[in-house]
Formats: structure tokens, sequence, C-alpha cells
């Protein structure tokens, strides 16, 4: 469903998903969001006139992530089959099919330069991969759980990753080195944003064991919000 932020009135209700609908995103391009569901299918809609553009097939699982390039022209879906599928936005064609991941692939996010797609999946491991070429560029271990979100920085020079560990790891892109590791969660964490305001940048955490954590990475500081029940997906607004 899509909502009038102001009155909170329902727009529309975007309809021909046969299964549960399981992650939604806006394109940075206006008028367009991209759906993906359990029926295996990821959907591109018009919402201006509530229509599906383009139904994304080819996955043998369902879907669990979605994510737009930054430019809107591709979107990278990751699904219980163990891949994740780039495809064009305007023809729906595929682009490339990037296998790696020996089970499910529970969160997919895209580099802020467009240049490379991140995965991570319930093998416990996040992978690095080059868009042009859909080849893996680096295989980040060291969770011993589930990863369960991923996420660049707003420079694209790091990547922050959440697990059923309860622990958060954030990366070096580059060199593929583990730069910290936050723990002191008491579950799983779901989700996970990066937050920047001015110059400092912050981490933003939503576990099952409810708080939602706000950490500033440069001088390690916490901040916890409370919340009444299991947090399963954060965004920051920026």
């Amino acid at each position: 469903r899509l909502w009038n932020v102001d009155t909170g009135e329902c727009v529309y209700a975007l309809k021909g998903h046969s299964a549960e609908v399981n992650s939604v995103v806006y394109s940075p391009k206006e008028g367009r969001v991209a759906s993906g569901s359990y029926d295996c299918t990821v959907r591109l809609w018009d919402v201006d006139t509530d229509e599906c553009i383009h139904t994304l097939k080819g996955h043998n699982g369902d879907i669990s992530s979605v994510v737009y390039s930054p430019k809107g022209d591709r979107i990278a879906s990751g699904s219980w089959d163990s891949t994740v599928r780039l495809c064009s936005v305007d023809t729906g064609a595929c682009i490339h099919i990037l296998q790696g991941h020996s089970s499910t692939v529970n969160s997919v996010a895209y580099s802020p330069k467009g240049d490379r797609i991140t995965s991570g999946g319930t093998d416990e491991i996040v992978r690095l991969w080059n868009v042009d070429t859909g080849e893996c560029i680096h295989t980040l271990q060291g969770h011993s759980w589930t990863v369960s979100s991923v996420v660049y920085s707003a420079k694209g020079d790091q990547i922050a990753f959440g697990g059923w560990d309860s622990t958060v790891r954030l990366w070096n892109v580059d060199t593929g080195e583990c730069l910290a590791t936050i723990s002191g969660f008491n579950n799983d964490v779901s989700s996970i944003a990066l937050e920047n305001s001015f110059d400092t940048q912050y981490l933003v955490t939503g576990s099952r064991d409810k708080p939602v954590r706000r950490w500033q990475i440069t001088k390690k500081e916490l901040n916890i919000r409370p919340s009444y029940a299991g947090v399963h997906h954060i965004r920051s607004s920026q």
C-alpha cells in the first residue's frame, strides 16, 4: 500500500502478487516502486497510475530483498534460491545472475557509486560483486550465524552488516578488513541503517531485543532509543 505521509490516507493498493510481499523499495526516479514477494517475482510499479510495468521472473525461491541502483536504471533482487539477479528497469531483462552463496540471500545493497552490489546470506557470508562483470570481488566472513542486513556508508568506502549472532560488523570495502565489531545485543540484529549528520556518521541498529540503538561511529558512543516490540526493519530518511 502507498500512503500519503501528511494525511495518513491510503493512496493506492498495488495488487498483483499471489503471495506475501516481503520487500518494497522506492526508485531514485520519481513515480516508481519495486516489490519482491514470496511468489518468486519482483514487480515494478508506476505509483501515479498504480499499474504494474514489469514482472521480473527467474528466481526459484521467495524474494527476500530488492534494491534499486543509484541511477534507478537497474534493480537487484536477493532470493531464497541463493542467487542475486540484476535486471534492467526499462526492459525487465536479466543482466547478471550472481551465484556463490550456498543458502538464502537475506539482504542486498547497492554501493553509492553504483559499481558494486553487496549481499548477505544465511550461509554467514557477505559477498561484494562487480556489477559490470558479475564477478565476486570479496568474500567477507566473521559472523557465526545468518547475516540479516547489509548497508553501505554514504561514501561507499565502508559497509556494515548485522547478524543473528547478535553482532554488527563494519568493514573496509576495498581491503576487506574488519574495522570494528559491535556487540551488546541480547538477540538477533535484524536491520541496520547508516545516517550522516554534518561530519558525523551514525549507525542505527534494530534488534529483536527491542531497543533501537544509535551508534556514533567516530567516537564509539551509544544512544539507546526505547522500543516496545522486536524491531524488524529500520531505514534512514537520508
